[in-house]
């Protein structure tokens, strides 16, 4: 064995036969046609939601004992109500509607993990090789896109909140397959562009499919019901990490069978690496394969861009002709598509207004907290690069990395509910969070070159539970925001990501240029950088605490302060 896959092996042994009991775990928690649960009737009593009927008193029930089972039968009640009226208005309950969710979501995860996979290698073997373009490139047109997302985005909330979510979801897959195909059959600079631009459809996706969830649930499931949406969404994290790992395996797979032969199409960037060395396009421009002679499949990496798009176009069908429209019909504006345009199109134009969603101080509190985790963000593509730049692994390389990080952070989904319930989302998911992604971005921006068999160790103990517990610092807001609102609150959290993206991209871009030839460890001041803004979201945490709205939420008071 190589040294590296010699260490990868060494650090993957106790995450595998961990991961082998927790899958044993998962199974015992999946239905008999193997889909995901949906959330549990609690265990003990809790409190009715805001709009719901009174709960008998003591008086009407008798002894205290029978109180929980009362406030239980009144949760029954709730939840046989929301999934009559759900099923009236969808022709499916909402079980079945999750188990489609679901359906589309794999195919989702399988197009996007082997589209990932081969991404940065196929656009240095296809389109251009210079990694420092790639990056500028990435600026250039990610800054003006996110910019209009910033306007864009706010309008399209309010209109899954009033015209139709699924509208929008169509949209999203349409613009996705289609830079799928594009960068599959004619990758090039102008393609790039393009995919990069049609982002500006896709990516709406994202936002409007977490406002979906909520309608599949009652008041009380996502509110405190085994950690309300935080336990649904570990849950559904739960699905999605197995998905995804076996999207990984398959992909890993495919490469490893090609550097050994027995698959015909090696990884066609590793195999023309050094012919590639120093030059700015390895195929030439005009050209999609090597020989220059037509279109064809040089290797594993193109490969894997045809099963992302095929499966892609798979997850698209389910969408328009499954997927069934889910918000209530008493909150659609009852007038057509092009007359709801017409009438509102203005609002594209002032998008901070959705930013009164945030109504109530602990709200504009708790989402100061994100904008500084937003401002860290926008350098993500900088500091995957600054990395990549010190170390330039190969694809399995990284993702043979990858797999530790993974099944640690799937190991961290379990403990997500039980976190939830005993210290509640900020003690539980949002500190740890915070601390976990400091440590992971120091140990990054500290290990030298020489040293890459460190991260099979380090970055699965840090970046597994840290980008894990990240994963769910939003559902604490979502808790707080009532159900008709929530397409425009999780617009508005993109408007505030899309309008510090468009800026805070350059000072990274910047950063990452002017360290390209500073000593270790300064070379990763874009990280540093980062790690700064890490430091203040930790003081803002801290002061955060003493208002912890865990014990409001517990109670079922958690919308009290918004109404």
């Amino acid at each position: 064995l190589k040294p590296h896959y010699a260490w990868s092996l060494l650090a993957l042994a106790p995450h595998a036969l961990a991961l082998f009991a927790v899958l044993m775990t998962a199974v015992a928690n999946c239905t008999d046609d193997g889909a995901t649960t949906l959330p549990s009737l609690p265990r003990e009593s809790v409190s009715g939601p805001v709009d719901a009927p009174p709960i008998p008193t003591l008086a009407a029930v008798g002894p205290l004992k029978d109180v929980a089972v009362v406030k239980t039968t009144h949760l029954h009640q709730e939840q046989a109500a929301h999934i009559q009226a759900f099923k009236h208005r969808t022709g499916m309950s909402p079980k079945r509607c999750y188990h489609v969710v679901l359906f589309a979501m794999t195919l989702r995860i399988l197009a996007t993990v082997w589209f990932g996979m081969a991404f940065l290698e196929y656009t240095r073997y296809y389109i251009i090789n210079d990694v420092g373009i790639i990056t500028t490139l990435d600026t250039i047109t990610g800054s003006p896109q996110h910019l209009i997302k910033a306007f864009i985005f706010p309008f399209l909330g309010v209109f899954s909140d009033t015209m139709s979510r699924k509208t929008i979801l169509v949209v999203a897959s349409l613009a996705m397959t289609i830079n799928m195909w594009l960068m599959a059959i004619i990758p090039s600079v102008e393609v790039l562009v393009i995919v990069r631009s049609l982002n500006l459809l896709a990516d709406i996706g994202y936002a409007i499919r977490n406002a979906q969830f909520r309608d599949l649930f009652s008041m009380s499931d996502w509110e405190r019901v085994d950690g309300g949406a935080t336990g649904i969404k570990s849950r559904i994290a739960i699905f999605g990490t197995i998905v995804s790992a076996f999207a990984v395996a398959v992909g890993m797979g495919l490469l490893k069978l090609g550097e050994t032969g027995l698959l015909g199409l090696e990884n066609e960037y590793t195999l023309r690496k050094e012919d590639c060395r120093g030059k700015r396009h390895c195929v030439p421009r005009g050209q999609y394969s090597w020989h220059g002679d037509g279109w064809k499949v040089d290797g594993c990496l193109r490969l894997l861009m045809l099963m992302a798009a095929v499966t892609m176009t798979l997850e698209t069908l389910v969408v328009v002709f499954v997927l069934p429209e889910t918000i209530r019909p008493e909150s659609q504006a009852g007038v057509s598509v092009c007359r709801y345009i017409r009438k509102n199109w203005y609002q594209i134009l002032t998008p901070w207004t959705t930013l009164r969603v945030f109504a109530t101080a602990q709200l504009r509190d708790l989402m100061q907290i994100r904008f500084v985790w937003y401002l860290i963000g926008a350098g993500t593509g900088v500091l995957f690069n600054s990395w990549y730049r010190r170390f330039e692994p190969d694809t399995l390389t990284m993702y043979v990395l990858g797999v530790g990080i993974g099944a640690v952070g799937f190991l961290s989904t379990f403990c997500v509910k039980r976190l939830v319930v005993r210290y509640g989302d900020l003690r539980g998911i949002w500190l740890p969070a915070n601390i976990f992604m400091l440590l992971y971005a120091c140990v990054t921006a500290l290990i030298p070159s020489g040293y890459f068999h460190i991260f099979y160790i380090l970055w699965p103990l840090l970046a597994g539970p840290g980008v894990a517990f990240s994963g769910f610092t939003p559902e604490l807001l979502s808790k707080l925001i009532p159900p008709d609102v929530q397409g425009t609150f999780q617009t508005a959290k993109s408007f505030l990501y899309n309008i510090q993206q468009a800026f805070m991209m350059w000072p990274y871009l910047g950063l990452y240029h002017v360290a390209e030839n500073m000593p270790h460890p300064a070379d990763s001041l874009p990280i540093w950088f980062a790690v700064g803004f890490g430091m203040i979201a930790l003081w803002l945490l801290l002061r955060q605490l003493p208002t912890d709205p865990h014990v409001p939420i517990l109670q079922g008071r958690a919308l009290d302060p918004y109404m």
